[in-house]
């Protein structure tokens, strides 16, 4: 279809007595409009048997339009094909004579691009003739409705945002005629979006391919006739239509993940036309968390000295200054407390064997204090292995990654992944904790908060999302319907996004497509309250341990106090 087809829709009698002031008038216009389109012009008439014979036929008669190419139709002709190139320029005669003339003009429009710009010669003589012509095409979808008159010198356009005519200044230009009216895309400010219809776009899927073939094909089914004038908040120029919905999104905290360039419209030699999609779509990486050490290797690091030599000195200096103050040792108090025997006098012991107790005290503390430090490491905070916190780390690592590589091919031409990249089918998804997962960004998230991404036994997540910027692929996708008229309307696809009001739904829907699955028996998943995990967020092993740390504790302190009391008795 043309970029820019012209409409001439002619609605009157054959025995109208048209002004012929107003057929030149008519011409006229017709000439320049075909003078600026170029191409060929489509005559439809009624009336197989009188086609020249009205006011149709006058204006097809001016001298000014003898030079286009034409081509003359009747209503026996169902819904001619004309390939890629449509005409420039339509006349159509419904002389109102004719029973299935009406319903032949109303299936010929279906097939019309709804950038049609429509003129309408009306006798507006007869009663009702601006709202018949007006509600043939506007059920239709066409909009630039221009509404002329054959008998009286007016010219109006039919406003459909406030469903009114609306005249023009008289006589108008050509330029006048759709000032306005539906322009070109990269001029106007009309917006179209769907009707308020239940959505339902996971209602079907067993397969999660992507919320922006999801959106897409949505968008798709209802921009295919159901259609409302709306005015929206971003009533902009082209150039600042996506600054104003980046804008929308930041206040009301929605991330989208698509930034999408054009829509392509193609035809297909079937009379049916498709949509080859090419979509940049963010993408992220989920990871393992960082492998826990083994418990062996915490208990071998427990006695080794680390940086905590200055709880170690006040231990010490904790007990010279007692003894400095008593003459004796801290058992010697401990001692007084349970047994009521007074300090030893220590000053009168001998040097060496003074200090043999002070070192064997400060050996006890020191290992002491060093276990005390790795306390934590037990139960709260056990060492990790290597941690992975950028896309670089990630790639320097040997990590094998995990993707749909049907809906993603061109991770396989990606130098970073081709190499180590493996499909992942949704019946066989996993964490398994070993491979990294390019996932959706959305869809990653929502995996996040799933009973499938917690680790009960350890008390801890199986993944987490890489902290890094999401990375773009092509999301490649083609959707076939018998007539897509209205989707070059849409010169950018996060207007889609917007228009068809799916970005309402966007985290409704997510969960829904979960729940889809989950009753398909494909995935066993369900969310995990949060309270709920942090309950149950220890396992038994842990316990264990915990145990265990108490019961070293209180041998290294028996200890310690068995050899401080050989010491009393010794000095």
């Amino acid at each position: 279809m043309a970029s820019f087809t012209a409409l001439l829709l002619l609605l009157n009698s054959s025995a109208v007595n048209v002004n012929q002031d107003r057929l030149n008038f008519a011409g006229k216009y017709v000439h320049q409009l075909m003078a600026n389109l170029g191409g060929y012009c489509l005559f439809l008439g009624a009336d197989p048997r009188l086609p020249y014979e009205n006011a149709l036929g006058e204006i097809l008669r001016h001298p000014d339009l003898q030079t286009f190419p034409r081509i003359v139709l009747n209503r026996f002709f169902f819904e001619p094909f004309w390939g890629d190139q449509g005409p420039s320029l339509l006349l159509v005669d419904d002389t109102g004579e004719y029973t299935a003339s009406y319903t032949f003009i109303n299936r010929f429009l279906k097939g019309l691009d709804v950038k049609t710009r429509t003129m309408m010669f009306v006798d507006s003589s007869r009663e009702g003739a601006y709202g018949r012509t007006a509600n043939m095409v506007g059920t239709q979808g066409l909009f630039n409705v221009v509404m002329m008159s054959m008998t009286e010198e007016r010219v109006l356009y039919y406003n459909m945002y406030h469903f009114q005519y609306t005249d023009l200044k008289y006589p108008p230009s050509v330029d006048d005629l759709y000032k306005y009216q539906f322009r070109d895309m990269d001029e106007d400010d009309f917006m179209v979006t769907m009707k308020n219809i239940k959505l339902g776009i996971y209602g079907n899927w067993t397969d999660p391919a992507g919320p922006a073939v999801r959106w897409i094909q949505e968008t798709v089914q209802h921009l295919n006739g159901y259609f409302l004038f709306k005015r929206h908040r971003c009533t902009l120029h082209a150039t600042q239509w996506r600054r104003c919905y980046m804008k929308i999104l930041d206040e009301q905290k929605i991330e989208v993940s698509l930034d999408g360039i054009l829509l392509d419209e193609s035809s297909q030699h079937d009379y049916r036309k498709y949509l080859d999609l090419s979509i940049p779509h963010s993408l992220s990486v989920l990871i393992p968390q960082p492998t826990l050490i083994d418990r062996q290797q915490i208990f071998e690091r427990v006695f080794q000295l680390q940086t905590y030599v200055l709880a170690i000195i006040l231990l010490v200096l904790l007990e010279f200054v007692f003894y400095c103050k008593t003459k004796g040792s801290m058992l010697d108090l401990t001692l007084y407390i349970f047994r009521g025997k007074p300090p030893s006098n220590l000053s009168r012991s001998k040097p060496w064997k003074f200090a043999v107790f002070i070192i064997v005290t400060l050996i006890i503390s020191l290992l002491m204090s060093a276990f005390g430090a790795n306390l934590f490491s037990l139960t709260c905070d056990r060492p990790k292995q290597s941690f992975i916190d950028s896309m670089d780390d990630l790639l320097s690592s040997d990590m094998i990654f995990k993707a749909n590589l049907l809906l993603y091919p061109d991770l396989m031409e990606d130098p970073r992944f081709k190499s180590r990249i493996l499909h992942n089918d949704i019946d066989k998804f996993e964490l398994d904790g070993q491979h990294a997962y390019i996932l959706d960004m959305e869809f990653a998230d929502l995996l996040m908060g799933l009973r499938i991404n917690y680790d009960f036994q350890r008390g801890r997540t199986r993944y987490q999302r890489l902290n890094s910027t999401p990375f773009y692929v092509n999301v490649q996708f083609r959707y076939v319907k018998d007539r897509l008229s209205h989707l070059d309307q849409i010169k950018r696809c996060e207007r889609i996004f917007f228009e068809s009001g799916i970005w309402n739904h966007w985290v409704e829907e997510h969960h829904r497509m979960v729940n889809g699955l989950m009753k398909a028996e494909k995935l066993n998943w369900e969310e995990v309250r949060s309270k709920r995990f942090f309950e149950k967020g220890l396992s038994m092993d842990d316990l264990i341990h915990g145990w265990i740390v108490l019961g070293v504790g209180l041998v290294l302190a028996s200890v310690q106090f068995s050899i401080e009391f050989l010491l009393y008795l010794w000095l």
